[in-house]
């Protein structure tokens, strides 16, 4: 029961919506309280894709993992991260290596 508190409360530093643009690309990453997140990406094509999945992290550690859902299959992403109030950070490690600067969108008190 106290690492499932110490998980939630580490969670709650990602919780909201941050966003990144490429030139032509852009992504935006919901990460929601109780560890659901939604991916919504737009290519070079102006294709739309929204993805569902779950993250996690422990405390004090700087791995997340994110697991996308394509109906009943499954990806697992995994990232080394640093996040603060205004940007966040992800180094993909798995499958591929990449690197993505997302700044901290609005949140509804801002609105």
């Amino acid at each position: 029961m106290v690492m499932a508190a110490i998980t939630l409360s580490a969670q709650s530093n990602l919780e909201g919506t941050w966003f990144t643009e490429h030139g032509e690309t852009a992504q935006t990453m919901k990460f929601k309280e109780g560890g659901e997140v939604i991916i919504h990406s737009i290519d070079e094509n102006d294709e739309s894709k929204i993805t569902e999945g779950h993250y996690y992290y422990e405390a004090g550690s700087d791995l997340l993992v994110i697991i996308q859902w394509y109906g009943d299959q499954a990806s697992t992403i995994k990232y080394r991260f640093e996040a603060n109030s205004e940007q966040l950070q992800l180094n993909q490690f798995y499958p591929t290596e990449q690197s993505q600067i997302f700044d901290k969108g609005p949140s509804l008190a801002d609105l």
